[in-house]
């Protein structure tokens, strides 16, 4: 699959059993456990009317490969989610998918995406121009010492995406 096959089109809200499905695929892909992916279903499951009130926008070739939204507040836009079917990985849906936010943020004004990383996902991130600003305590069963980077992502400027 190129990059240049894969369509970005809106999400609809009747793909939010879809797109949970890719996002805890995703998950697991980095090696957690079936029960830690379990524990994080609550705040992994995509609504429908999630996909309805925020801008959430999907990787499609052929069919739902990954997707992004973006939650929008007074302070900007923070990435909710970008995720990306294992088997397609590094084949450049992720990065498609992160210049589309990086866009899309834009429009809506906001200077810079705010993003809390998984920590498997941060090099992603800074290899497509953002900036580490933090981490967060994010412990789990078996890495009790696992931080949750935060990082900045500009959507204006000389930065390596938009």
């Amino acid at each position: 699959m190129a990059a240049a096959s894969i369509a970005i089109r809106r999400a609809r809200p009747d793909e939010a059993a879809t797109l949970t499905a890719i996002a805890l695929a995703a998950k697991a892909h980095w090696g957690y456990g079936a029960a830690q992916v379990e524990r994080w279903r609550p705040i992994l499951e995509v609504g429908a009317g999630q996909l309805a009130a925020q801008p959430a926008f999907v990787a499609d070739c052929n069919g739902a490969i990954g997707f992004y939204s973006l939650l929008v507040d007074a302070g900007g836009c923070e990435l909710d989610n970008l995720w990306v079917l294992p088997q397609y990985v590094g084949q450049g849906c992720g990065r498609r998918l992160l210049e589309h936010a990086v866009r899309t943020a834009r429009g809506l004004g906001a200077a810079a995406i705010r993003i809390d990383a998984d920590p498997h996902a941060a090099a992603f991130y800074e290899k497509c121009g953002a900036v580490m600003t933090g981490a967060v305590p994010a412990p789990i069963e078996d890495e009790p010492q696992r931080i949750r980077p935060q990082l900045l992502m500009a959507t204006t400027g000389r930065g390596r995406i938009g």
